[in-house]
């Protein structure tokens, strides 16, 4: 579907609809909002023309005539269907456009300019949304595959966004409540999250300007921000990060394999357990170590300053080396609580 300037587009589950179909919807050129579940009004502009997919060729199964105006009006979609709506009066603004499907629906989204979207409730196998300008809307999102690809529209998920993950933009901004699946691939030129948990088996963010921030990180995951600033107040698994110039705080909760994270340029803030799970090595030409901390390890100076902690039992712990070439970096205490995101 391709949607014109000041559009919104919204998908949502018809509630009395048991309907399961691996049936795909597209639409193109969509400038208004239609009327009416009682049929289509005459009109001589806009037709409707859908099409079967039962051969490689389209089949024209029906065509007629449509009143579309601005204004309320929902469309209801069952199988496999394409639809192709062309507008009255593509200068009209804040139009907006429904589409119950069934709970099971793969999507195709295709928006241009200013159009957005929102999908509510709704289960797939594929999903692909594109837009311009567009905001990008979720609401309980559930499919094998999700692709977003934006060059300046936002992307909201409300509840969970469960699946493997794929986001490219030049310019967004990522709220999400929580990120769940196997794998997450966001690359943007400029890039700003703000995700309360992301459970993801493995990840990839990369961005040339970054303002990442995660509450909660779980998982195997890779982080390349050429400039900016990386924020995760609570990290549990694996971690591979670059950093270019910028700042980075991360409160560590536990390590499950060898770690890195290195920065070019700037501050470094580490806050970790008072007997950590995991071995630690902190590099730095200027280094700050809390006295919790500090009494459990050991540190070596030369042209920079590192601190070694080294897990006390036998077992085999994994390592978190961190390196800050030229600037500062501060290891710290943090309590159980503060894990929880609780403030004593």
């Amino acid at each position: 579907m391709t949607l014109v300037p000041s559009t919104l587009f919204r998908f949502i589950k018809q509630m009395n609809c048991l309907t399961r179909s691996n049936a795909s919807i597209k639409m193109t050129n969509i400038a208004t909002k239609y009327i009416g579940n009682n049929g289509w009004r005459n009109s001589d502009f806009n037709r409707r023309f859908i099409f079967s997919h039962a051969t490689e060729d389209y089949i024209k199964l029906m065509g007629k005539d449509l009143h579309v105006n601005p204004g309320f009006g929902v469309l209801h979609a069952n199988g496999t269907v394409d639809l192709l709506i062309k507008p009255t009066n593509p200068q009209s603004s804040k139009i907006f456009c429904e589409v119950q499907i069934p709970i099971k629906y793969d999507l195709d989204v295709k928006l241009l300019d200013d159009a957005s979207v929102q999908i509510l409730g709704m289960e797939a196998d594929e999903v692909n949304v594109s837009t311009v300008n567009g905001e990008i809307n979720t609401h309980g999102l559930k499919s094998h595959n999700i692709h977003v690809n934006t060059e300046h529209g936002h992307i909201t998920s409300e509840g969970t966004m469960q699946g493997n993950i794929f986001i490219n933009a030049k310019t967004t901004k990522l709220k999400a409540k929580r990120l769940q699946g196997l794998i997450l691939d966001i690359e943007a030129e400029e890039l700003s999250t703000a995700v309360e948990s992301s459970y993801m088996n493995q990840g990839q963010i990369s961005a040339h300007r970054g303002d990442i921030i995660i509450n909660n990180l779980h998982g195997c995951t890779d982080l390349l921000i050429k400039q900016g600033q990386v924020v995760i107040t609570g990290f549990h698994g694996q971690i591979s990060g670059f950093v270019g110039s910028g700042k980075v705080d991360v409160h560590v909760t536990d390590v499950t394999g060898n770690s890195t994270l290195h920065l070019n340029e700037g501050s470094l803030v580490l806050s970790v357990l008072e007997n950590p799970r995991h071995d630690l090595e902190v590099t730095a030409t200027s280094l700050d170590i809390s006295k919790e901390i500090k009494s459990a390890g050991t540190t070596a100076s030369g042209s920079s300053q590192t601190f070694n902690l080294v897990k006390n039992d036998n077992a085999e712990a994994s390592i978190l080396k961190a390196t800050v070439l030229n600037g500062s970096a501060q290891v710290k205490y943090q309590d159980w609580f503060s894990t929880l995101g609780i403030k004593m």
